[in-house]
């Protein structure tokens, strides 16, 4: 059994170091190694002074860019939304270790019913709603009318997510307000579009 006695802590955004990234020490002793990460290099190293069994640290949500937290390297977390910034590194496996937390950027979504942002006025009869998204692991689509009972107008379910040129027509029956959404997402975060 070899303690660890350096622990390098790095920050990246799409797989490159980045600095300034505020990382929280939660629990562990001692209470040294939290900091924020170099802004010339993306990292910092902390050398143990001390017997040391486990740290839990905290990412913040977003770095200095605005990107998306996106989850942990050689740091165990947890898989749920809420707490899957919170990580637990056992220091107990030889004497380095380098742990890094990774950010990237948020999906895009654009929506158009017959080619506008809206809102669209439209007679009974057929619309087409176009959309593309770039960044995005998986798309949802959904509809809320009001004022009308027809179902045949309605868009939902998964979409698919490769870039431009996606479409799909609606056949508007009766007269109605209709929304149409769709939400895209990736490991950062979520964007979403509309089209009335």
């Amino acid at each position: 059994f070899k303690p660890l006695t350096k622990l390098t802590v790095e920050s990246k955004r799409d797989g490159a170091l980045v600095g300034g990234v505020a990382i929280t020490q939660t629990g562990g002793i001692p209470s040294e190694f939290g900091g924020a990460t170099d802004a010339t290099s993306g990292f910092y190293v902390r050398r143990a002074r001390g017997t040391i069994s486990s740290v839990t640290f905290l990412a913040p949500e977003k770095d200095a860019s605005g990107a998306g937290f996106t989850g942990w390297t050689n740091c165990t977390s947890q898989d749920n939304r809420k707490e899957r910034r919170i990580c637990a590194v056992s220091l107990d496996h030889g004497v380095a270790r380098t742990i890094a937390v990774n950010y990237g950027a948020f999906p895009t979504v654009d929506l158009k019913l017959n080619g506008s942002d809206g809102p669209v006025s439209i007679i009974p009869g057929q619309g087409h709603l176009t959309w593309s998204s770039t960044r995005a692991t998986g798309c949802v689509a959904s509809t809320v009318s009001i004022n009308s009972f027809d179902t045949s107008a309605h868009w939902t379910g998964l979409k698919s997510t490769s870039g431009t040129g996606q479409s799909a027509p609606v056949r508007i029956q009766a007269a109605g307000r209709y929304t149409y959404t769709i939400r895209c997402n990736n490991a950062a975060g979520e964007a979403v579009d509309s089209v009335v």
